[in-house]
């Protein structure tokens, strides 16, 4: 067979329904594949929680953690530590979320 009649085979067996139905079962099959793999990543990742002395709050955040109107800064040396930090952030924010709103710019909306 030349070249030709081969690309033209090849073309015809491409713009065919079975092809076509193939091609978007791969795709989602990789969808698929891809969303599973990204959940295993996220959930074999754990924060490690320490018990509290003191109720988390805005005033006694981890050291490492600035929050000032329209400013965040957290310095850590690896991941899990910031994690650990934004959790206890959350945490605090979560307690006393009407102090969090006055140090957005602009206020409580």
């Amino acid at each position: 067979m030349d070249r030709a009649r081969l690309l033209e085979a090849l073309q015809s067996l491409e713009s065919g329904e079975d092809y076509t139905a193939e091609k978007r079962r791969r795709e989602r099959l990789g969808d698929v594949v891809e969303a599973s793999r990204e959940h295993l990543i996220l959930t074999r990742v754990e924060i490690p929680v320490h018990a509290a002395a003191m109720r988390p709050s805005l005033d006694r955040l981890a050291p490492g953690v600035l929050l000032i109107p329209g400013m965040l800064s957290i310095e850590f040396r690896h991941p899990v530590e910031l994690l650990e930090k934004l959790y206890g952030l959350a945490q605090a924010i979560s307690h006393d979320f009407e102090k969090f709103e006055e140090l957005l710019p602009g206020g409580i909306v």
